[in-house]
């Protein structure tokens, strides 16, 4: 699993590249996006690339990589630099939804150290790489013009956002709410005094609580609030109508829109009907919100919360097994065998049995898959299937 994640982010790497034309060049990097507190892994052994850029050589980095453990090291045999990326909260950016319809997101807070967006860090190796003289974006608004004019699908995208120029009557919007409080307290640990707000050259948002207080556009409202108000009914006062667009149309704006005079024919090829095999489970992904999501497992609060490993089935396959809530089987998938804990799902239909997907611990297979199921007595061998 993390060999493919690797390979992901070299695509990344390269969608970019068709930008800012690093080509090949670009595969030599990886950015990681869980990088611990205090520095690359726990790496201090850095090397300068150019002026304000620094990387690990992978070469020069101790064996555990400060405890992140073996399967990382095999991953990183194929990459000579490792750049610590931002994560989706530590940046601003674009998402495209499952309609097609483009939105921008915005930094929730500034990342410590050496933590950047990775465009940030692409713009960076331009000068570096001998593409160019400079880095060709200064902000986002630079690189999302650039992907506009490199990539005809995204021309769209600078405008679904006001710039980060737009202020409201010469102020930004602030993140924060008016009543917000314990601003001072949060960092009383390493100065009694408040510090002054980090600045956003990407959005026209400020991290603070000062700032313009009348309604801001569609794409670029912090939350909603308005005097006699709770909270939630607050978005009437945001919306045309109750339930309608708001104010200035819907934040986003679609980049893939249908044809209405075309019809797509998305049901013309309809599978069979799922036949049981008798003695076979076919063995379905499930999927949970703590655990199965590969970053937050690793926040201690989240984990707690992480089931263990376990395969659930219905309760006719548990009558057919001889098994109860709790009771341990052998799941046999291809040549993968391995000993867990029943779960009775009535959910699940007959025929069907869940694996969950993402928890630790659990083996990483391809899903749905047809699989055995035996019911594991005291002193058998899990490896003994029938």
């Amino acid at each position: 699993m993390k060999s493919q994640k690797a390979h992901k982010f070299v695509l990344a790497i390269l969608t970019f590249s068709r930008v800012i034309g690093l080509g090949a060049s670009a595969k030599a990097i990886l950015w990681i996006t869980s990088v611990q507190k205090g520095g690359f892994w726990g790496v201090q052994n850095r090397k300068s690339i150019c002026a304000g850029v620094t990387y690990v050589r992978v070469d020069e980095q101790p064996s555990g990589l400060g405890g992140a453990g073996g399967d990382l090291d095999h991953v990183l045999a194929g990459f000579e630099a490792v750049l610590p990326a931002a994560t989706f909260a530590e940046s601003t950016g674009t998402f495209v939804n499952n309609e097609g319809r483009a939105q921008r997101f915005f930094q929730v807070f500034v990342p410590e150290g050496d933590i950047r967006e990775s465009w940030r860090w692409l713009g960076d190796l331009v000068p570096a790489a001998g593409r160019g003289a400079d880095n060709p974006w200064p902000g986002l608004d630079d690189l999302l013009e650039a992907l506009a004019a490199a990539m005809p699908a995204f021309r769209d995208v600078p405008t679904i956002s006001p710039p980060a120029g737009w202020r409201g009557v010469g102020q930004r919007i602030p993140r924060q709410p008016h009543r917000y409080s314990g601003r001072t307290a949060m960092t009383a640990d390493a100065d009694v005094h408040e510090p002054k707000p980090p600045p956003d050259p990407d959005s026209p948002l400020a991290f603070s609580m000062e700032g313009y207080q009348g309604e801001p556009p569609a794409p670029l409202i912090p939350r909603y609030w308005a005097p006699g108000w709770n909270s939630s009914a607050a978005l009437n006062k945001f919306q045309i109508e109750v339930g309608g667009p708001l104010h200035g149309g819907d934040p986003g704006r679609r980049l893939v829109v249908p044809r209405p005079s075309e019809w797509a024919p998305y049901f013309t090829d309809v599978p069979p009907a799922f036949v049981p095999r008798k003695g076979e489970w076919l063995v379905v992904p499930a999927w949970h919100i703590f655990g199965s999501e590969e970053l937050s497992v690793l926040a201690p609060g989240i984990a707690e919360l992480t089931p263990k490993p376990y395969v659930a089935v219905g309760q006719q396959a548990a009558a057919e097994l001889g098994v109860k809530e709790g009771d341990e089987v052998t799941l046999t998938l291809g040549g993968l065998v391995e000993r867990l804990p029943v779960r009775v799902r009535p959910a699940l239909a007959a025929g069907l049995a869940a694996l969950p997907v993402g928890l630790p611990g659990m083996p990483v297979v391809a899903l749905p898959a047809w699989g055995r199921l035996k019911r594991l007595d005291r002193g058998d061998d899990p490896r003994a299937t029938g």
